[in-house]
């Protein structure tokens, strides 16, 4: 069977962004915030959402991919409008931690979109003093 050219374009995005969200184990109860709304961000959001999750944010600076963020199921966010921090509390709430300490309740960060600052920020996130 031959498959057309527009199709075949889309299986390696589709598989990165499959494998990005199948690593971590993502489950459909998790709480999940993908960086990036690019060709690998849309298709994680995708399998994520095919697969039943329920709340997915998707930071990324580019309000129109934002916007197919929001089309697809998405809870989509520019992180140059506001805080992430407070924009994630408010999406996925707040939880104590067993030192004293808070942390945003989510369950999987997805990088897709390879800012040197992501791992840093997202520790801060889970950790925060």
């Amino acid at each position: 069977m031959l498959m057309r050219f527009d199709d075949a374009v889309l299986i390696e995005p589709f598989s990165v962004g499959t494998h990005g969200k199948n690593v971590p184990q993502t489950k459909p109860e998790n709480q999940v915030v993908i960086y990036g709304a690019g060709t690998i961000g849309l298709c994680a959001l995708s399998g994520l959402i095919a697969q039943g999750n329920k709340k997915v944010a998707v930071l990324d600076v580019d309000d129109r991919r934002l916007e197919i963020v929001r089309e697809i199921g998405g809870i989509g966010f520019n992180p140059t409008s506001g805080d992430v921090r407070n924009f994630l509390i408010e999406q996925f709430g707040e939880i104590k931690k067993s030192h004293g300490h808070s942390a945003i309740n989510i369950d999987v960060a997805v990088d897709c979109a390879g800012t040197p600052n992501i791992p840093e920020d997202f520790l801060n996130y889970a950790f925060n003093p």
